[in-house]
């Protein structure tokens, strides 16, 4: 399974569940808020093989210690292949916040550069300019995590080679099922956004994708063995564009167990 867009760290025991992802083959891109965050994941998960701790600057935290955190993020980006979440967030922000946020952003993306890196996208409220932004710099492999823009965005963005990580919350909404049927099967990641998307009571886990992988067997006419293999495809395709190597799948894994037993 992949959960392209999760806040591992703002999990009640982090570790713990980055433990279980690692030990269920759950490919977990684990996005951060600030630079530092993503300084302290690679300490604690940095070695894990399924979960990528992703460095991020999200548009909450623009014009906070500001320049520190351009300054780090700009040190950090060398060795990143996962970025995330970066972007803008318009939605009820004041102007001069969101100028704030259009400094801090043009300056992740010049940052981010060409080299070919996963970036999870936030662009609530400012999916237009985060299209553009993005198109203008020629990011490689651009994700928009929870897109809820109209049409014509959505249109620019396919154009635009970006894909679409898609919640639990996403597939029961309205708005996002008529989302969905419009971007092509091959251009879909699946994600959790957990804490901040809740099932139930609680907070959303990678495990929940599996909510996601049911929600696109309806709407692609699939079953959700179907859905989570397209899924699982379009997450190996991008690693291997980012010149990573490509994490064995759930079947391999039983596939290995099976060879295990026999020579037991």
């Amino acid at each position: 399974m992949v959960d392209a867009h999760c806040h591992l760290d703002l999990h009640r025991n982090p570790e713990a569940l980055a433990l279980r992802c690692e030990r269920a083959w759950i490919a977990t891109v684990a996005v951060t808020n600030r630079p530092s965050h993503y300084e302290m994941a690679l300490q604690h998960i940095g070695a894990m093989t399924y979960v990528h701790p992703a460095l991020g600057f999200h548009p909450s935290t623009a014009g906070v210690h500001t320049r520190g955190d351009l300054r780090l993020f700009s040190c950090l980006i060398h060795n990143a292949r996962f970025v995330g979440e970066v972007g803008l967030h318009f939605d009820s922000a004041p102007s001069d916040a969101r100028a704030k946020q259009l400094e801090v952003f043009s300056a992740v993306l010049e940052c981010v550069g060409v080299q070919p890196r996963m970036v999870s996208l936030h662009s609530f409220g400012a999916e237009a300019e985060v299209v553009r932004m993005v198109a203008d710099a020629a990011l490689a492999h651009p994700v928009l995590h929870w897109f809820c823009g109209s049409a014509a965005v959505l249109d620019d963005a396919l154009c635009g080679g970006f894909l679409f990580s898609v919640n639990p919350a996403m597939v029961q909404s309205r708005g996002g099922r008529e989302c969905l049927r419009r971007i092509p099967h091959d251009r879909v990641l699946t994600e959790s956004d957990g804490p901040y998307v809740r099932i139930g009571a609680g907070p959303a886990t990678p495990a929940h994708v599996v909510l996601v992988h049911q929600g696109l067997a309806s709407l692609w006419g699939a079953d959700a063995a179907a859905a989570e293999a397209q899924v699982d495809a379009n997450f190996d395709r991008m690693i291997a564009a980012c010149g990573l190597p490509v994490r064995p799948r759930a079947s391999d894994r039983r596939a290995a167990i099976g060879r295990d037993q026999v020579h037991r």
